[in-house]
């Protein structure tokens, strides 16, 4: 999901703005139906437009529609008719749009797997399926056949002429059969299986089409993981309004490269995960880039100031930035439209304003209300959401609720934080699972990571908490800096101070060449390492202990702030010191000298040689002095 808030002077649009010519709303009619019948509306219509690109092949709607047809003739004789799931291992490309079209005309559910996975994981989202076939390109049929064992039946995807008739196979679909299960990232545990119907593709269809202005003149990137919700947000919305689909492999292709096929696809709608755009729209020059990109779409991970700047430096006047919030379950809820008048004044930008039929509610522990402008935990109530979580009944009865005396209608309890303004603008405040306490205090980190991206020095940053010597939650900031070796902690101490209360500052910092991320793109937080137990960066010149108190003094410090050396002149907060562990160093001082020290002396006395000179002086009185 995205994040972020800032005053009413410079949010963003809560539209895209005029419509370009050749734009056709999406009627609500059409979403009671399946996701084959409205595209078999779109190639009688648009036939001869290209559907799918990919390098020097080009299907047309036609094209794409018979092999669709041919996919699911295939299928059909060797599963029959009746829902059931079918596992797809595919790259990017024409073959994987051909087979999960295919599927959908049986009236069975896709399942996307990547099958750069590891097997065993493969094998256990298989299992979990219950598939009975598995369907792949020509370059994952080898993965395919290793995990399916024979448990399940493997069909390759190569898109040559076969002889299944190119005939539709006629099975008839309602608009509430599943269409798909996409298995979440499993951040905050096992992966679940997200089951989408036919109608809630169709409704976000609808509504991003008519706020963005699809229309079939656009091309339209498919950069994302095919195993996120990408297609849905992505593909979907192209395929049902007669555009054309340009897949492109990260993977396989690079970033570098990116700019260049952009301009030479001639992309008009480009989609990706904001880290995407960022490695390559940062190596832009002039203002007038792509000028046939009318539209930057960013999901997945939230959307930072500096995105919006590369956006408005780099890309013609009359282009749009959308940012938003959403998830597997409930697609899309909240967007908002950025151009080059709109001057964003917070490090993360906010997710936006309503989405049509997908009301925004932000509940407390109770699953009550709260006041306005309030933090609390974003829910959102609707009829066109997620079924719930496949195989998983008592997990979709804890996060999906129904609506008393509304029937179809339920809430979805999302785990996130907000806030809404008094404009009713939404702001994003990090996973309720990475709230902790502080000395006491709740925290976000998502408010650290902010502060911190907040600096030029800094190019990417997240925040955790991590238990310290006594078993107290710490905050770890992971820094990758804009340039190396980039700031010590003192001057990352020092600027977020400016901003935070000193429960926000973390006890550590680590720098890192890249974060580690999920495959949707978001960090990995399970798969940050811990802290490396070494003194920090900082200003202040090491200079070793000189005789035994300071010694002795120090070696307290190492011991319980668990790094290897302290100098005599570094500061006890800058080291990752805090009131309690100051605490713990006069009990342990008085222990060991037999002698009463005061619980704020390594506050009053931040040094080794300062705290040391007042023992042997027996003068604790704090006279603020130059550290």
């Amino acid at each position: 999901m995205g994040a972020g808030g800032q005053s009413p002077r410079s949010l963003p649009r809560p539209d895209a703005g005029p419509a370009p010519a050749g734009f056709s709303p999406f009627p609500r009619k059409e979403i009671e139906q399946s996701i084959p019948d409205r595209f078999g509306r779109i190639v009688r219509a648009h036939g001869n437009r290209i559907a799918v690109k990919t390098g020097a092949r080009a299907l047309t709607y036609t094209e794409l529609d018979a092999a669709a047809n041919r996919i699911a003739h295939e299928v059909l004789a060797r599963r029959g008719e009746g829902p059931e799931a079918v596992a797809l291992l595919f790259e990017p490309g024409a073959e994987f749009l051909a087979a999960l079209l295919g599927v959908l005309k049986t009236g069975k559910l896709y399942a996307p797997l990547d099958p750069g996975q590891p097997a065993a994981r493969l094998r256990d989202l298989l299992a979990d399926l219950g598939a009975g076939l598995v369907l792949a390109d020509a370059a994952s049929l080898a993965v395919a056949r290793a995990v399916a064992g024979d448990d399940a039946a493997v069909l390759g995807v190569d898109l040559a002429p076969v002889a299944a008739p190119a005939s539709d196979p006629g099975v008839a679909i309602a608009p509430d059969a599943l269409a798909y299960v996409i298995f979440t990232s499993g951040s905050t545990g096992g992966p679940k299986g997200v089951m989408i119907d036919h109608r809630e593709v169709l409704h976000y269809t609808m509504t991003y089409t008519n706020s963005v202005h699809y229309a079939p003149e656009d091309r339209v990137s498919a950069l994302n993981a095919l195993t996120t919700n990408a297609v849905a947000s992505d593909i979907f919305p192209a395929l049902l309004n007669g555009a054309a689909v340009l897949p492109y492999s990260i993977k396989a292709s690079g970033v570098d490269a990116l700019p260049a096929w952009l301009a030479a696809e001639g992309v008009t709608c480009y989609c990706s995960i904001p880290a995407i755009f960022r490695a390559w729209a940062s190596r832009l020059e002039g203002d007038r880039g792509h000028p046939a990109l009318r539209l930057v779409r960013l999901g997945g991970d939230q959307m930072l100031r500096g995105d919006v700047e590369l956006f408005q430096r780099h890309f013609a006047p009359g282009a749009i930035l959308r940012n938003g919030l959403g998830s597997a379950e409930v697609l899309v809820v909240r967007h908002c439209f950025i151009d080059r008048s709109v001057a964003i004044a917070s490090p993360a930008v906010p997710v936006g304003y309503a989405v049509e039929d997908k009301d925004v509610l932000i509940v407390d522990d109770e699953r009550q209300p709260v006041p306005a402008g309030e933090v609390g935990e974003i829910a959102v109530r609707s009829r066109y959401m997620a079924r719930g979580y496949w195989r998983r009944p008592e997990q979709t009865a804890e996060r999906f609720l129904d609506v008393p005396g509304s029937p179809g209608e339920r809430v979805y309890l999302s785990g996130d934080l907000g806030r809404i303004g008094p404009d009713g603008c939404l702001a994003h405040l990090g996973r309720k699972d990475f709230q902790v306490k502080v000395r006491g205090k709740l925290i976000a980190p998502i408010e650290v990571e902010n502060a911190l991206l907040d600096m030029p020095s800094v190019r990417e940053a997240a925040v955790v908490a991590r238990a310290d010597s006594a078993g107290d939650l710490a905050l770890v900031a992971y820094v990758v800096p804009a340039e190396a070796p980039g700031p010590s902690d003192g001057a990352l101490r020092r600027a977020l101070a400016a901003s935070l209360p000193s429960e926000m500052i973390p006890a550590a910092f680590a720098r890192l060449e890249s974060l580690p991320l999920l495959g949707n793109g978001k960090v990995d937080r399970l798969a940050l390492p811990a802290p490396p137990p070494v003194r920090p960066v900082l200003d202040t010149p090491f200079v070793a202990p000189r005789n035994p108190l300071e010694d002795l003094v120090a070696r307290i410090w190492v011991e319980l702030l668990q790094i290897d050396r302290v100098g005599v002149h570094d500061n006890f907060l800058e080291i990752g010191g805090n009131s309690l562990l100051a605490t713990e160093i006069a009990s342990v001082l008085a222990s060991q000298l037999d002698m009463e020290v005061p619980v704020a002396a390594a506050l009053n006395f931040p040094t080794v040689e300062r705290l040391a000179r007042a023992i042997v002086e027996r003068n604790f009185a704090f006279t603020p002095t130059a550290p």
